[in-house]
């Protein structure tokens, strides 16, 4: 295989809805502090109200700054696999690769893995990024033909 694929951020219509919803969370927040502050009262309210505008902020913020990143997540090319969502991403080569599976399920949706011939494995998590399963094991499978594609991921991509 001679090109270089990378894949990216899903950038889907539910991605956007849930940065919307928690910058909503951070509006409403600031209105029921607001009115909390402008009323004199202090307490439950002012918690809850500080509680969306955290919350929203936060998890709202990391959410958009993963929307707007246009650095790829996974690059394929001739030389290997890179997975540059690692503190340090490293090649590594094709010839490693064994075999791929999955893991399914959870809150985190479902991640790709990867076994090493020398009995280490890679996960790489799948759920985010703008490919489907089968394009994914498809890809795996172009750049590492010798890899052999689990049962059970096979049953599960159909």
């Amino acid at each position: 295989m001679d090109r270089t694929v990378h894949i990216y951020t899903d950038r889907g219509a539910i991605s956007i809805l849930l940065v919307a919803v928690k910058g909503a969370m951070v509006v409403f927040g600031i209105v029921i502090l607001a009115q909390a502050f402008f009323r004199g009262e202090v307490g439950q309210v002012l918690w809850i109200g500080l509680v969306l505008v955290l919350g929203g902020a936060v998890f709202g913020g990391y959410d958009l700054i993963k929307l707007i990143d246009r650095s790829p997540q996974l690059t394929f090319s001739p030389e290997g696999f890179v997975d540059h969502r690692v503190a340090r991403p490293v090649v590594i080569p094709w010839e490693k690769f064994g075999s791929l599976g999955y893991r399914g399920g959870g809150s985190s949706g479902w991640t790709l893995e990867l076994f090493m011939v020398d009995g280490g494995h890679v996960l790489v998590p799948a759920s985010h990024l703008a490919v489907t399963p089968k394009g994914l094991a498809r890809l795996v499978q172009e750049y590492a033909p010798q890899a052999e594609v689990d049962r059970r991921f096979r049953l599960w991509l159909g």
